[in-house]
């Protein structure tokens, strides 16, 4: 018996916005790195109802020598494809649950690249990432 292939399939991604700059530190900067952990979200949902696209945006900032601190932004975007209609709450559980560990890998590569691209050390940001979950110690009420 065959299995079953899964109804929803990542058919294309992409880098829909990726910038880095430098800025002077301010207060409330942290002093050490801090990674905006993503957040995916439904995008949009195609007319036929046979896809859809989520969206992941990160930044994050990397404290540098004296007052300075460097950024690096990225967003992707992903369009899955089905071969059933998709109703809204699904496309939008789907991207919500599952769309970080679809684009994550992709977007950290990015961020990566960026930091390397403008000279910047940037520690390594998490394999996988689950929505909530922080990269600094989390503070207990």
């Amino acid at each position: 018996m065959a299995a079953r292939v899964h109804p929803i399939q990542l058919a294309d991604i992409r880098v829909d916005r990726a910038t880095s700059f430098r800025r002077k530190r301010v207060k409330s900067d942290p002093l050490t790195h801090i990674a905006h952990i993503p957040r995916p979200r439904l995008l949009d949902v195609a007319a036929d109802r046979r896809s859809f696209r989520i969206v992941v945006s990160t930044r994050v900032r990397v404290p540098l020598a004296e007052d300075d601190i460097w950024v690096g932004v990225v967003r992707m975007v992903a369009t899955l494809v089905s071969d059933e209609d998709v109703p809204d709450d699904l496309a939008v559980a789907f991207a919500r649950l599952s769309g970080v560990f679809l684009v994550w890998p992709y977007a950290r590569l990015y961020v990566d690249q960026l930091g390397k691209m403008a000279g910047v050390a940037v520690p390594p940001l998490p394999l996988l990432s689950r929505p909530g979950s922080v990269t600094a110690p989390e503070r207990r009420p």
